[in-house]
């Protein structure tokens, strides 16, 4: 029976069929191509094996050869290779080694770099202590451990200092820079357009304003100066111009100031021949312009305080008004023929006067020449206020301007 029962286990041995494996499978799995004549093999006899155990297929672990052992190129058979595109399979469990370094990359964060502006800036955060505190407190520490003190000054006060220097050569630069812009149009000749500006008062609305300075100035250069300007004035039809009159002195402190020069000291500074009354009713806001209709007219407006001495005293100025006035309001000198004497039957010349004369509805005394033609008017448009002209339009255009502005007002 014991040979019996050795002997079937060789009989249920089945030759195991040799499976169809391609040779680049093969080489893989580190086997080397069979040869081409297969070799005898001793099969050696097996162990008799109980039934009741069941043989389990082992199957041996090929080991790798050397690549370099591998010459020439074995051929393939392409009819049976695997494809290893999916390598390794999807549903292969990943190594445990790459989660557990994944794990740790995660959880070890990376360590800051520590510097003395971080350690400061807390310090400053948590005890509210000051940047004068923090080096004074080093100072100390440097001074009981006997540590020389050369190179003790703090960054942070050496930018303050170099803060406040930039600041002191920013604002004398600065400061230069407006003393030049001073001095520059301070040197400006007054015959130089100046922009309108609101601390200038005006009687009425002006288009432009032009400064003239009469200082040291006599008559016949304050006359011709401000006949130059007058003549010399680039304006539109329509358009009025200020000349604001000022005049420079030096105050008690020994500084140059200009100022504007009130109606008295102007009438006087032409020499007008006005009496004393007059002068003294006249209020130092006064207008001379330049009117643009016909050619370049002037006007000069009058403020006055007392109504009844202006009256009387521009009644007197009439004989010398137009010799005051001249060049400025025209030419001084003209005459008047009015016929022949019979006696001698000669030409007789009559001085020019002014006779009265209705304009807008405002009396008005006027001064005509030869041909008719009015040379210099003047007319009380209210009991303050004096228009002298030479012709009716600018009159009527210095009314309706000082209307309005009243109106607006």
């Amino acid at each position: 029976m014991a040979e019996e029962n050795l002997q079937k286990p060789q009989d249920n041995i089945v030759p195991k069929p040799q499976q169809n494996v391609s040779a680049k499978d093969r080489l893989m799995q580190g086997d080397t191509p069979p040869p081409l004549t297969p070799a005898p093999v001793s099969t050696p006899e097996p162990e008799p094996i109980p039934k009741s155990t069941p043989t389990p297929e082992i199957t041996p672990t090929p080991t790798p050869e050397p690549k370099n052992k591998v010459q020439g190129k074995p051929k393939v058979d392409l009819g049976h290779t695997t494809q290893l595109k999916d390598w390794p399979p999807k549903d292969a469990p990943a190594s445990p080694n790459k989660e557990e370094s994944q794990n740790e990359k995660e959880e070890v964060p990376l360590r800051t770099i520590r510097t003395y502006k971080d350690d400061l800036a807390q310090v400053v955060g948590k005890k509210k202590e000051s940047l004068v505190s923090i080096a004074t407190a080093e100072n100390e520490r440097r001074v009981k451990n006997g540590e020389p003190l050369d190179s003790i000054e703090d960054e942070v006060s050496k930018k303050q200092r170099l803060k406040k220097i930039g600041i002191i050569i920013l604002s004398a630069t600065l400061f230069v820079l407006g003393a030049g812009s001073v001095f520059y149009f301070y040197g400006k000749s007054g015959t130089e357009t100046v922009k309108p500006d609101s601390s200038i008062p005006s009687v009425i609305f002006s288009d432009e304003e032009e400064e003239f300075e009469i200082t040291d100035l006599s008559r016949r250069q304050i006359l011709n100066g401000l006949t130059t300007l007058k003549d010399h004035s680039r304006l539109s039809i329509g358009r009025t111009k200020n000349v604001f009159i000022t005049q420079s002195f030096v105050d008690e402190e020994g500084i140059e100031t200009r100022e504007l020069v009130g109606a008295s000291d102007f009438l006087n500074a032409i020499n007008a021949q006005l009496p004393t009354s007059f002068l003294r009713s006249l209020e130092p806001l006064f207008m001379f312009g330049v009117y643009h209709f016909d050619g370049n007219r002037p006007f000069l407006i009058l403020k006055n305080s007392f109504y009844e001495n202006t009256f009387a005293g521009m009644l007197s100025w009439e004989r010398d008004i137009k010799e005051d006035l001249a060049p400025l309001f025209g030419p001084a000198e003209f005459d008047v023929v009015s016929g022949n004497d019979s006696e001698t039957n000669t030409p007789s010349i009559i001085v020019p006067t002014f006779s009265d004369f209705v304009i807008k509805n405002k009396d008005a005394r006027i001064l005509k020449d030869n041909s008719g033609e009015i040379v210099l008017m003047y007319s009380f448009i209210d009991k303050n206020t004096i228009v002298i002209t030479t012709n009716e339009n600018t009159f009527s255009e210095v009314f309706t301007r000082m209307t309005s502005s009243r109106t607006l007002r």
